[in-house]
This record gives structure tokens, sequence and C-alpha cells, in this order.
């Protein structure tokens, strides 16, 4: 069956360059879902006149800020209601480096069972912190999931299957906040679904505004404390289909 890929991409702070990301995909001639993700008025106003200009873009609307997974999950919710093979996760803010989305569709073109996943290569402008933070999400993805194929669990620059990944939102409380990007590729490894990885460049934007929050880590912190207790407990689990 032939793939039919839609672009998901939260809005949320970033209305001043979801223009340019727009533009840059427009020629894909994929759906472009923007989930506006409960904006003040300016900036709702902003989002709504931008994805007017495009005639293959459609808006969905938080009336409250619900979180980036909460918006990928409307994202993906709205895709497989209209059929779309493939979700394709972008960011509104100009980090992700859309030349290489090309690479990333054709791979899932190769292997359409699995999720293909950014794996970042970053400037010299990328916060330390964040690059730390990373490699310790990291190490405990690796240990819920006993695997080492799992390079990166954080960017938002990926390819999901609609259907499993639907499953999965359906039955498992997935976190709906920063820790999605990470909780669903741990819950595609444990459902069966794979994650190949294409590297790709991460850039940080003079005077980008970013939505990473210091309580987003206490928030990761007790994802991960949650998924090492269920992947020692996955034994057991299985018994009642909750793994």
């Amino acid at each position: 069956m032939q793939q039919q890929f839609g672009i998901i991409i939260p809005c949320y702070k970033h209305a001043h360059t979801l223009k340019q990301v727009l533009t840059n995909l427009a020629p894909l001639n994929y759906l472009m879902v923007v989930v506006d993700d409960g904006n003040d008025l300016e900036q709702k106003a902003i989002i709504k006149s931008t994805v007017k200009e495009f005639e293959n873009a459609v808006l969905l609307l938080h009336a409250t800020n619900l979180g980036k997974g909460a918006a990928i999950a409307d994202g993906i919710a709205y895709l497989k209601e209209h059929h779309y093979s493939h979700a394709i996760q972008i960011d509104a803010d100009m980090q992700h480096n859309l030349n290489d989305l090309n690479k990333f569709i054709s791979l899932s073109e190769q292997y359409p069972k699995d999720i293909i996943s950014g794996a970042p290569l970053y400037d010299d402008k990328a916060p330390k912190g964040r690059v730390i933070g990373r490699k310790i999400t990291n190490f405990f993805v690796a240990l819920e999931c006993c695997t080492l194929s799992i390079k990166d669990a954080m960017i938002g620059f990926r390819v999901y299957p609609v259907e499993p990944i639907f499953k999965i939102l359906k039955k498992h409380h997935v976190a709906m906040r920063m820790g999605f990007d990470i909780e669903i590729l741990v819950w595609a490894y444990w459902n069966g679904c794979k994650t190949r990885f294409i590297e790709t460049k991460v850039t940080y934007p003079e005077g980008g505004i970013s939505n990473f929050k210091a309580k987003d880590n206490l928030k990761i912190s007790l994802m991960h404390t949650k998924l090492c207790t269920i992947a020692l407990l996955k034994p057991i689990l299985k018994v009642f289909n909750y793994v």
C-alpha cells in the first residue's frame, strides 16, 4: 500500500517563525496540520492568518496550553481519521534542518513499519544544560529498553507510522508535555516498533524562544521512574496485557 504522509507542527509561542517553516514545507505538497497549543490572542491571530495562506494546511486549536505531546497526539488522531499512513513531526521554531526531510521520507518508504528519527548534531549555540540532560535521558532509555539502538530520544524531528502510534496513545497514559518525545519511543520499542536514525543538524537561532522549563526536568525524572518500574515489572504486566 502506498504511504500517505501528513505533517504535524505543534506551535506555542512560535507564531513568528511558523510562516518560514510552512513555506519550506509547502513544495512537498503534504497536508500540514498546525496545532495552536493555547497561544495568546496576538499569536493566535498570526497563526490563523499564516495557515490561511497555504492551501494544504489546516489548523487545530487548543483553548489552553496542553503541551507538545497533546498537540502531536491530536495531530496523529486527525491524520488517522483522514486515512494518512504516516505522520511527520516538526517543530515550529526553525531548529530542524528541513533539507534532510527527503532522507527521512525515503527511509520511511523503505521501512514503513518503523519510526524514523533524527539523531541531532548540535552547533556551538546549543545550551550545555540541554545537551547534558539529553545524555542522561538517553542513558535511562537504554536501561528501560535494554538496548543501545535508540541513539536519541528527545528530538522532535521524526516520521511515525500512524496506526501503531495511535494504538499506543489510546492504550497508555503517555506524557503530554515535553516528556512525550521520550516516552513514545519507549512504548513503541516495547510494542515491537523499531526506531531508525538519521543524523541531522539542530540549530538554536538567535533570539529563539524555548518552551522547555526547569519544571520539565522534574516531570521527565518522574516519567523515567515510572518507565523503569514498568520495565522491571514487564513479565508480570504482560500477563495483564499492559505492555
